[in-house]
This record gives structure tokens, sequence and C-alpha cells, in this order.
């Protein structure tokens, strides 16, 4: 509206102000996608050779003749009985874009459930489902309906009568699953619309008012509309199933002088997941300078470190790896496996939780509470495994990157082993290094960081 007050502009996360399609497929599309690319780029999923997506499919398939319910804890820690089906998993998938564990965690739960242990997959559901009341400070719902209704593309006329466009929108829905039967691919038009994804809220505008005269709902601008000719910059991250790359690049075909970048492994908003602040300093550059100069730094942007696996036990889990120095046992070494899993998982946490509280996957609690660089954790009792529970206190420096503390391990309630533990979370495959003492044995391992 005002072109000429503008200098320049930045777009985190961007989609085209005139969406070309009101399925959004792009956005299903980098969702499912980003299952196998998260793999791909992590060593420890990547080793397991074949497709996590083909797993995932796998169990598609199983749960639409079998849901799986059980009890597991929701994104306050409160245990819940769930049940997950196919329209609840691809809400799980779908909501992955929007960063968190989902991505770390979906291959590892589903390998769980093909081995008889539901409760990964059951929680990632429980955590996707938690009832929510939002500030509308935070986020506003209304004005999220009001923005869907008047400036998104939707499969009915809003300036007709209701019963014209309930007959509109069946119409639609009947075309697509004639003439689009794989556009969720592998998930059903119908199961898509059960899940009541996001991108899919197609009925939510059916009861809208009637929009003003000179309004034109699905068109917030006139055709003739010109995007100013101001240097503009466009960050996306290429795991972003929420306003995906291809979103973000047809915005950038609107503007007349737009650069796109896109940063690997992270999801929706990149300014709230860079650990390197690689986003942030080609902002500064770009304010300053406009241009957004050197973006190698893209490339040092860690990729998803996946879980290994989830087990019951600790002796299902790979054995760190001695360091010089080390005079564990493998069996010691198990044991050490699912203290460091279990912090891990707690940190992991962080990002789904809707409380400073939350509970164990088998057990105990986690708290974290902010600090003047980062966050500290507090775990008591945290059980990865049913076998090991871990108490004790782990540190999270943003500004550093390190995140470093000391844990007990007890099993049956008796104290077997202590660990020091630290690691460079913004590092690729960073090493956590594991120092202490497993029933008496001097420790000095490392493994992959979880």
């Amino acid at each position: 509206l005002y072109p000429h007050r503008l200098r320049s502009i930045v777009l985190d996360s961007a989609y085209p102000v005139r969406a070309p399609d009101a399925w959004f497929p792009t956005d299903w599309g980098t969702a499912w996608n980003s299952i196998d690319r998260s793999c791909w780029r992590s060593p420890v999923c990547n080793a397991l050779g074949g497709s996590a997506s083909a797993r995932v499919k796998q169990l598609v398939t199983a749960l639409r003749s079998k849901p799986i319910s059980g009890t597991a804890p929701d994104a306050y820690g409160l245990m819940h009985s769930v049940t997950l089906d196919a329209p609840g998993l691809m809400r799980i998938i779908d909501n992955a874009g929007s960063g968190g564990s989902i991505y770390r965690e979906l291959d590892a739960a589903t390998r769980a459930w093909q081995s008889g242990d539901s409760l990964p997959l059951l929680r990632l559901s429980a955590e996707q489902d938690t009832a929510t009341q939002d500030d509308p400070e935070d986020f506003s719902w209304g004005l999220y309906q009001a923005v869907i209704c008047s400036d998104y593309p939707l499969l009915y006329d809003l300036k007709a009568s209701r019963s014209t466009r309930d007959s509109q929108y069946a119409t639609a829905l009947a075309n697509a699953r004639t003439s689009r039967p794989t556009l969720f691919a592998p998930f059903t038009l119908n199961e898509a619309l059960d899940s009541q994804m996001y991108i899919t809220p197609l009925d939510s505008c059916l009861p809208w008012p009637a929009p003003p005269s000179n309004q034109v709902p699905g068109k917030p601008l006139p055709a003739a509309a010109v995007f100013p000719p101001v240097p503009t910059l466009v960050l996306s991250g290429d795991l972003d199933g929420v306003t995906s790359p291809q979103d973000a690049a047809q915005v950038v075909a609107q503007f007349p002088d737009a650069v796109h970048v896109i940063l690997p492994n992270l999801t929706h908003v990149v300014a709230d997941q860079d650990e390197i602040d690689c986003a942030s300093s080609l902002v500064r550059r770009f304010i300053t300078n406009l241009a957004p100069g050197d973006t190698s730094c893209v490339s040092k942007v860690r990729a998803i470190r996946t879980v290994p696996a989830f087990a019951r036990g600790y002796v299902q889990l790979a054995p760190l790896i001695s360091n010089a120095g080390d005079v564990t046992t493998t069996d010691d070494r198990r044991l050490a496996a699912a203290g460091l899993e279990a912090v891990g998982d707690a940190l992991a946490r962080y990002w789904p939780s809707l409380d400073n509280i939350g509970a164990g996957l088998r057990g105990g609690q986690y708290k974290y509470a902010d600090t003047a660089t980062g966050l500290a954790f507090t775990l008591t009792g945290y059980k990865f495994t049913d076998d090991i529970a871990v108490s004790g206190s782990i540190s999270w420096n943003f500004d550093t990157s390190v995140i470093s503390g000391k844990v007990d391990l007890r099993r049956a309630g008796v104290l077997v082993g202590t660990l020091n533990l630290r690691w460079v979370d913004s590092t690729a495959n960073a090493t956590a290094t594991v120092t202490g003492s497993i029933r008496g044995h001097t420790l000095n391992a490392r493994r992959v960081a979880p």
C-alpha cells in the first residue's frame, strides 16, 4: 500500500498472497518428503538402510485396519488415554513442519511399534492432540479464521448462500477424489479431512458471513497490484511443511528484487531454530547492505540427530564407544547409553512442551527454567527405558550451544552410575563426551549426541 515508505523487506517462512491451489499441496509434499530427507542426513538413521517413509507407510496401512491405543504423556506431562489411527498419524506428520521432536523420533517410534512397543508413537500423538487455550496475544484463532475466510482460496463462493456453498464444497471434494487421488499420498483425501490438518481447514468458512460487496474472497489484492521493487530477502527451511520452500519461491516471483535463501534441516520460522545464527547474520547484512552477502553458512546448519532406537530395557541399546582410560564393560556402557538417551529425550521435550514441567517416556519427570544464557533442566527419576531412572541437572547454553550436566543412574532404586555429559549441540553430528563411573568402573566414552 505504501511502497514509497519501504527501504527493504525480510520475510521468514513466507507464502504467496495469491496461493494457486486451495489444497496447498506443496506443504504436504514437503512434510512427507522430509521424513526421508531427515533420515538420509542422520548417520544413525541412514545406516539402517531401507526407507523411513516406507516404514511409515507400513504403519499407515496397519492403522487403517487396527488403530493402536494406550496411555501416554501429553504436552503438559499429564497421562492420557490415546488412540492413534491413520488420520491421527497424518496430523503428527503435518505438525512436524512446525519444528520440535517429530522428525527426530518418528522413524524410531515406528520401528519400536514394529517390535511391539507403541508408547513412543502414542506419546507423539498425545503431544500433538493436547488441548490448548491460547492467549489471543500469542495466537488469535479468531484472527486466523478471519484471514482464512478473507484471503485464502476456497472451494466455494462466500458470496453464495449457505446451501450453495455446501453444494459447491461437496462437488469440489468429489472432483478431488476423482482427479487428484494422490493429493495427500499415502493418505486418502478422507483421511486428510479427518486429520483436521491446518492445511485443510476447508469447511471452516462455510458458516462465515458474506463479505462486503467490494471484497472478493480469496483475492486479497486486485489483479493489477504491483509488488514494490525494493530489495527483498526471503528465508525458508527445507523441512518446512507449513509454508514450504516452493511457497516461498512463488513469493520471490512476485517481488521484482528478491533473493531466496533456503536453510537445510530447519522447519517453520528459521530464526527460531538456527543454532549457529546463520539466518540472523544474513538478515543483519541484508539490512545493512541490502544484500545477504556470503550465504555459505547454510551448509553448516546441523542435521536433525534422530533417535537410534527406543528400548524398554537398557540392554537393547547400543553401548557407548570407549575412549582412552575407559575400563567399563560393554554392559556398563549400555547402561550409560540409557542415561544419555534419557537426557536427550528430556531436552527434545522442550519443543512440544506447553509447560515448564513434563513426564518421562516411561516414568519420572523433567522441569526446565530460563537462565541468563538458555535453559536449565532438572530430571527426577526420568526413564527412557523401563529399568533405568535418571536424575540430575543439565544446562543448555544458547549462546555457545554447549549442553552439559551431571546425572545419576538408578536401577531398582539402587545407584549404579554417575555421568558427566557434554557436547556442542550446533555441531553437525556432534559427539557427546560421557565420563564418570558405572558400577565402580571408570567411564570415559563417547557417542553421537542425542
